[in-house]
């Protein structure tokens, strides 16, 4: 095994004695010294000329020779591990697929120390899920001062550098613990920044700058860029949201690298809502790849093409809630406008409506009805949904669900003189407009029937021979909603836009 090492982190501060060790089972590996330690922000590359079949390893080792973390490329399997020593109690890691170009080599690993983790590119190519997180030797990460390579690795180069940062920072990479950037770029802008301060916590930035060279010793590094996208900080709860990675490249790469299929490339940028996930994987509803209304006779059960199991790497954290106050044209054709009224996700819309900020896969949460008697301001629902198509008016939106505000019953008696109270206190009706079994049972009905007529005692006006409580009862839907506070435009933007 030939080895070969350079620096280009400081002159003569390398004191390089290379030592061939021959260990259990015969495997052979060269342990060398890195400079004293590898700080933050410093790139160790080794490059191989080949991978052999077995003891194809890096491991990267504190002052105490214990393993912080390896990496062992195993070429038959087509599986890569890393792990670290017994009494770090971390598990093995070996999800991320197999990178082209390894099977037999050259080969370049680049391993990047940061505040909180190694992060790894292989042959030019970023991969997040090969990271490793630092293990803490008593509450500290341990300097890495060594690193061994094993003969399954031939004739490795290995440099220690601390290059001039290169790439443009995501957006999502400059965003401090509430989701707010951070990027101090070119002349006070929120443009150019390169390099990332790590804050408290993993993916969490203290600052960005333009700052192309870094600082020995702290805690910046350079950016990834808008290659890969930085996957959530932590664990995203169920019915909670998140957003799909914002390039369609980076997801596909992704899904390949899991086996992921099918893969939500085309909706790239999208908001998810989490379903349920595990170790690794999330299930994701796509509000986004609605494209027809659900139905009753399904029970409203969304399609499978709107759900997705994808890796955590496919996602971003979601800061925030984009609300748009807009109006919509009288239309009497779904292709002009068209939402679910069961799911409240809005499934078309034509460029005009777009261009007022009307997006698709948003959520409809408030709608103006401008009846003749007097105009009202209700809840989203089916009988909402056929008013708007006659009218039109003006809708409050949203990129995820929120709560809405208050709600008045208005006076109303059904043909069998129930008011709203009973309807909400038996649950005979849902917010969306629509009967439940117990209301069907209760007038004599079978399942998914419609709500009875009735007469709104408002302005003593008959309201019709069905579906009255869903134009009166807050719990049908229905009801006087008091005006929320959004304005005509967004209400706020969870990332920042940065070139």
């Amino acid at each position: 095994m030939t080895f070969r090492i350079a620096s280009i982190v400081g002159a003569g501060c390398l004191r390089w004695q290379p030592w061939l060790v021959i260990g259990a089972f015969g495997a052979s590996w060269e342990d060398f010294p890195l400079s004293g330690g590898v700080h933050n922000g410093v790139e160790v590359t080794i490059a191989v000329d080949g991978i052999l079949e077995s003891d194809a390893k890096i491991e990267f080792l504190t002052r105490d020779r214990k393993i912080a973390f390896s990496f062992e490329v195993n070429r038959t399997a087509r599986i890569i591990t890393r792990s670290a020593a017994a009494e770090f109690n971390v598990i093995p890691l070996s999800f991320g697929g197999w990178p082209s170009g390894l099977e037999v080599g050259p080969a370049t690993f680049v391993f990047t120390k940061r505040r909180f983790e190694v992060s790894v590119d292989i042959n030019g190519k970023r991969y997040p899920w090969f990271d490793f997180a630092n293990v803490k030797q008593v509450d500290v990460y341990p300097m890495l001062t060594h690193v061994s390579i094993f003969s399954g690795l031939t004739n490795a180069e290995v440099r220690l550098e601390l290059l001039a940062c290169q790439r443009s920072c995501h957006p999502a990479e400059c965003l401090d613990e509430s989701g707010n950037s951070v990027c101090e770029g070119v002349n006070g802008t929120t443009e150019g920044c390169v390099s990332v301060v790590a804050g408290a916590q993993r993916g969490v930035a203290l600052k960005c700058t333009s700052q192309m060279q870094l600082l020995p010793k702290g805690n910046a590094h350079c950016c990834d860029g808008h290659a890969v996208t930085p996957p959530p900080r932590g664990l995203v709860a169920d019915g909670k949201f998140a957003v799909l990675s914002s390039s369609q490249e980076y997801l596909k790469e992704v899904c390949s690298a899991f086996g992921t299929s099918p893969c939500p490339s085309s909706y790239a940028g999208a908001k998810v809502e989490i379903q349920s996930s595990d170790d690794v994987h999330y299930s994701v509803f796509v509000p986004k790849a609605l494209s027809t209304r659900t139905k009753k006779e399904d029970n409203h059960t969304l399609p499978m093409s709107t759900i997705f199991t994808i890796p955590s790497f496919a996602l971003m954290d979601s800061f925030g809630v984009q609300k748009v106050s807009a109006t919509v044209p009288k239309y009497n054709k779904d292709s002009v406008f068209n939402a679910d009224s069961y799911h409240d996700v809005i499934i078309n819309v034509n460029d005009a409506i777009n261009a007022a900020g009307i997006r698709k896969g948003w959520y409809m949460h408030l709608v103006n009805l401008s009846r003749p008697y007097y105009p009202r301001l209700v809840k989203f629902s089916r009988i909402a949904n056929a008013y708007l198509g006659v009218t039109g008016g003006p809708v409050w939106v949203s990129d995820e669900p929120v709560v809405l505000p208050d709600c008045v019953d208005l006076k109303f008696n059904d043909t069998m003189g129930n008011n709203c109270s009973v309807y909400e206190q038996l649950g005979w009706c849902s917010e969306h407009g629509y009967s439940t079994e117990r209301g069907c049972a209760a007038w004599g009905l079978e399942a998914g029937c419609d709500l009875p007529g009735g007469e709104d005692l408002e302005v003593n006006l008959t309201l019709g021979g069905q579906d009255a409580a869903a134009l009166q009862c807050c719990a049908c839907g229905g009801g006087r909603h008091v005006a929320p506070g959004w304005g005509a435009s967004a209400a706020s933007t969870p990332h920042m836009t940065c070139k």
